[in-house]
């Protein structure tokens, strides 16, 4: 049992940094995890140069890191309120159950 969980430990870390090695920048300076954003942008350009945006963001972060950052605070309020959520409903269900024995 020790050997199939070191081995399953070390499958999982395998997994995490062997796309890391392989995966290398296109073009020097390029960014390797680019956004899909970045990438329609670049491509709507190419086919259409004298294309015009039909709408402008109303703000735009200062720097790649603070809208990393809101990113990142986005996706944890979505985790926080979807495992409350869960937990709500799973809390109901035990007390119901619960209810129901006592019964």
């Amino acid at each position: 049992m020790k050997v199939q969980n070191t081995l399953l430990g070390l499958g999982v870390v395998a997994l995490a940094v062997i796309p890391l090695v392989l995966v290398s920048p296109v073009r020097k300076g390029e960014a390797v995890f680019g956004g899909s954003d970045d990438r329609a942008t670049q491509l709507i350009e190419t086919l259409r140069p004298g294309y015009q945006r039909l709408m402008t963001p109303l703000w735009t972060p200062p720097g790649s890191e603070v809208e990393s950052l809101l990113f990142g605070v986005q996706s944890a309020l979505g985790a926080g309120a979807l495992a409350y959520c869960l937990g709500y409903w799973r809390g109901r269900r035990t007390a119901r159950r619960d209810h129901a024995a006592r019964d």
